[in-house]
């Protein structure tokens, strides 16, 4: 008996070790346990942030313009004005558009506000409430067949920077000042700067806007 009752003491004694050493998790086992609980919601602070960081590079691009896309910019620039020029009559007398308001609305979709004014102020007269286009020579567009430079101002302002070299104008930097405006770009400003033909640098007091370069042409005429 005494053997039996010894063998079921040391029994006693290993349910006891066993049973301690299966209870309950650890405090930091727990703590474990409650972080990979927490991990989906850490996962999507995560997935968010790595979204606004991809939504920013979005906005980065946008914002950013490469050669092709200023040339596009350059062309639609030209045929908005050009629409309306080439669709009028013989007398001059434009089609669809009957004022100068009217055709503001219509620049403004390629050009700034105070461009588009200076268009239909120079190119454009009312007459009987009808609007009738100037008998002069068309802007000075982007040459296609030419080479430009695109040079990064900010992120919102680039200039399209073009060398040409002809009797009308004489030997200048065109200068199309292009904006970020309501996520498109638009033409923002028309600028030259004289060149010699050794094209030394440029000073601040050769640089001319579109309008005074159509007045030194008149003036050559």
């Amino acid at each position: 008996m005494k053997k039996v009752g010894g063998l079921l003491l040391i029994a006693s004694f290993i349910l006891i070790a066993c049973s301690s050493e299966v209870e309950g998790p650890r405090e930091e086992d727990r703590e474990e346990s409650f972080s990979q609980e927490q991990s989906p919601e850490g996962n999507s602070n995560s997935e968010e942030a790595g979204s606004e960081r991809a939504e920013g590079n979005d906005q980065e691009e946008k914002r950013s313009l490469n050669k092709a896309e200023a040339e596009e910019v350059m062309n639609d620039y030209k045929s908005t004005f050009m629409e309306v020029a080439e669709n009028a009559d013989q007398q001059g007398k434009v089609a669809n558009y009957h004022s100068k308001e009217e055709l503001l609305t219509y620049f403004t979709s390629i050009m700034s506000q105070e461009l588009a004014r200076w268009f239909a102020d120079t190119y454009f007269v009312e007459k009987n409430d009808e609007l009738y286009i100037k008998a002069m020579d068309a802007p000075t567009w982007l040459d296609n067949e030419s080479e430009f430079k695109l040079k990064k101002v900010n992120d919102q302002q680039y200039k399209v920077i073009q060398e040409r070299d002809n009797e009308f104008i004489g030997h200048l930097n065109m200068i199309y000042v292009l904006l970020l405006q309501d996520e498109k770009w638009i033409v923002d400003e028309i600028q030259s700067e004289k060149l010699n033909r050794a094209s030394n640098p440029i000073s601040s007091e050769d640089k001319m806007t579109e309008e005074e370069a159509i007045a030194t042409d008149r003036q050559k005429s």
